[in-house]
């Protein structure tokens, strides 16, 4: 209890923490090294009818694979482990057996004990029994190692459970990689091949929205370390994706070969095309650890080094003139496989057009709807859809990213600088390939939408009640 007390950080997240410290302040009692009610194990030595307790002998595999008792370097280099990955189930034996096991020798306990949630299936823990595995085979007969290793990292904060689904799986992996990297990286190398003589153009006269956007990837860098400490892969690959579509916008908004067209703009597309490079490559090595193989090939063909290390998480490290190399597409969309059953998808909610029979709720459930003043400060056209927009709402903390079925009521520049009410706190859904975290509230007349505006001097971010 003292450790535990002395090193609030050993057990974690907090709730795993308090669940420990619970266990052990009802008290602990002897535990027995040895069973005789079973027969496979590590016989005792001098009494051949005992096997040693298995989380006894497991546990020391830590230690005694590094060559602990035989004074082996790797021991040295490698002990104490800086966490152990562990799930929440065999938490105790972590967190309550092994230090005791340590401690007792008189050697040093790993820096963390970090216990995950579970992947579930249709909210039920997946089990042989139930017959609900997920085999990551059966995945990669239809997608790639790396789409199993992201749609993982990037679905399941690792402090809770996470449900999985098939379509929820194509519907992510699609989106993220097929379509805003995987399309960005085809897009801009041809580019750069057709305009550029597929070399890397100087990009050392940013303008002030490009400034901008390399300001927050750094930030966004700065921030790498501190999210991989905390095993927080979702927020890391959230943010990432927002640059990655951040990057995808200025392509559609900028037109860089419709620049190209007139020797006046240019130097400013080459410019644009350079800096959408080197901005693309610094995502790239951010994200690299979660989908090696596709970021790898595109680091390749930027001619830089894979695997990369801190070091290339730099701007500038892309020198004008580094030829680049076209490839056939990184990621592929990928379709289920028709014996893979369909788990359905919910259909959308038809909204009444009168209050007539609608179930009444009290003041508690509508306290729970988060609704926010936003101010949209960017607005574009999602590709190959007709009805929707891609808005960025600044709420005062943070900017989201929200999906809007206005397009054919209101063109983008319209809505800059215009004040909304936002449902803050929307499960986020996937919407043409697109992630929308939130809804912008609009009255319905006659099935047109017409937004609600909020007065110039609300500040984003207040609460609408």
């Amino acid at each position: 209890m003292e450790y535990y007390r002395a090193h609030p950080e050993f057990i974690r997240p907090e709730t795993r923490y308090n669940e420990v410290v619970r266990f052990v302040e009802a008290g602990l009692k002897d535990l027995s090294v040895s069973r005789r009610t079973v027969r496979w194990g590590i016989p005792v030595p001098d009494d051949p009818d005992h096997v040693i307790y298995v989380w006894l002998d497991a546990l020391t595999n830590y230690i005694s694979a590094l060559g602990w008792a035989d004074g082996d370097p790797l021991y040295e280099r490698y002990w104490p482990a800086d966490v152990h990955l562990v799930g929440k189930d065999i938490l105790r034996f972590h967190c309550v057996y092994w230090p005791a096991f340590l401690m007792s020798a008189g050697l040093p306990l790993p820096r963390q004990v970090f216990g995950h949630g579970w992947w579930l299936r249709a909210q039920s823990k997946m089990s042989k029994s139930l017959g609900n595995i997920i085999s990551p085979e059966e995945l990669l007969e239809f997608s790639s190692p790396d789409m199993v290793r992201y749609y993982l990292a990037r679905e399941a904060p690792l402090d809770a459970d996470s449900d999985f689904s098939y379509e929820g799986y194509q519907t992510r992996v699609n989106a993220d990689l097929a379509h805003d990297y995987g399309n960005l990286v085809h897009r801009l190398t041809t580019m750069l091949d057709r305009f550029c003589e597929g070399r890397v153009p100087d990009y050392s006269r940013l303008d002030g929205e490009m400034v901008a956007v390399r300001t927050d990837l750094e930030t966004w860098v700065g921030r790498l370390e501190a999210w991989v400490d905390r095993l927080a892969y979702p927020d890391l690959l959230r943010e990432a994706w927002v640059h990655v579509q951040r990057l995808n916008g200025l392509i559609a908004r900028r037109e860089p070969w419709r620049l190209m067209r007139d020797p006046a703009t240019q130097p400013e597309a080459r410019t644009l095309l350079g800096f959408l490079t080197e901005a693309l490559r610094l995502i790239t090595v951010g994200v690299w650890p979660v989908i090696p193989f596709g970021a790898g090939t595109f680091l390749e063909r930027l001619h830089q080094p894979v695997p990369p290390d801190r070091r290339h998480l730099t701007w500038g490290i892309l020198s004008p003139g580094t030829p680049v190399a076209l490839g056939p597409e990184l990621y592929p969309r990928i379709e289920l496989p028709p014996e893979i059953r369909s788990e359905g998808i919910p259909s959308p909610v038809s909204i009444p057009s009168s209050t007539e029979g609608l179930a009444m709720i009290d003041i508690q459930t509508f306290m729970r709807v988060d609704l926010r003043v936003g101010e949209i400060v960017a607005a574009e056209p999602i590709e190959k859809s007709r009805k929707l927009l891609k808005l960025t709402v600044d709420l005062g903390t943070e900017r989201r990213q929200v999906v809007a079925g206005i397009a054919p009521y209101y063109r983008p520049e319209e809505l800059r600088g215009r004040k909304v009410v936002v449902v803050a706190n929307l499960e986020p859904a996937v919407l043409m390939g697109t992630e929308s975290q939130g809804m912008i509230l609009a009255a319905d007349v006659d099935g047109r939408p017409y937004l609600l505006e909020v007065p110039a001097e609300v500040p984003n971010g207040s609460r609408v009640r």
